[in-house]
């Protein structure tokens, strides 16, 4: 039997993987939408704003792990938890999301 994966080349198993977790990082990212209910649902616009901050965030480090640049900063996204730090290599000031408070 044939083993496609097997002989498949780093640039096709690449652009294999990426379309399949590009399109589940967009689904989850439409599935916010549906916190937009107001009458089902209680936030104020600061909440929002640290959600998309955080998913900002995570957008930027992952496109600098494309770079040359590594953060090496692990982060988990709490709503209620925020730290204003300076991202070397940032343009502007981001915001770390942690459990403990620290980077």
């Amino acid at each position: 039997m044939y083993d496609y994966y097997a002989m498949e080349d780093k640039h096709h198993k690449f652009v294999r993987i990426a379309n399949y977790r590009v399109n589940k990082a967009i689904d989850s990212v439409r599935s916010l939408t549906k916190l937009s209910n107001r009458y089902i649902y209680s936030y104020t616009e600061e909440d929002i704003a640290k959600i998309y901050d955080a998913l900002t965030l995570e957008l930027e480090r992952s496109k600098r792990q494309f770079s040359t640049y590594r953060s090496g900063i692990p982060c988990e996204f709490k709503l209620d938890e925020v730290e204003t730090v300076d991202i070397k290599g940032a343009d502007q000031e981001l915001k770390i999301f942690t459990s403990s408070g620290n980077p």
